[in-house]
């Protein structure tokens, strides 16, 4: 009487074969996860110098006028004055941005420029 099954080769060649695949496609995933990441980040940076953008144009009197000078506001300030929401969450460290970063806002030659401190 014959009996159907696999034969332990058969088992050993497949489990083989998941193993490349697996070895081929873990460090393509994985950098895909990192560039996700990474533009996240990026996104939330944008977000933050978006709000100090915002919180410029309404408190317009402590912007730097003089070539070189500067002005700093926290993160905290941002998100306790409405400009960015609550609790922004670091993609890269999963934890919240904390309330002490600084953006600096500096005049250079005509135009400000916004620099998160992170």
């Amino acid at each position: 009487m014959k009996q159907k099954g696999f034969t332990m080769i058969e088992l050993l060649v497949v489990i083989v074969i998941l193993g490349l695949l697996a070895v081929i496609i873990y460090p393509v995933i994985n950098r895909q996860i990192n560039r996700s990441k990474e533009n996240l980040y990026k996104a939330q940076i944008e977000i933050i110098e978006k709000g100090a953008r915002n919180w410029g144009a309404d408190n317009f009197s402590k912007l730097p006028i003089a070539n070189g000078s500067q002005v700093t506001v926290t993160l905290g300030d941002l998100e306790t004055e409405g400009y960015i929401e609550n609790n922004l969450i670091n993609p890269k460290t999963k934890e919240q941005f904390s309330k002490d970063i600084i953006i600096t806002v500096k005049m250079e030659g005509n135009s400000l420029n916004y620099t998160v401190g992170v």
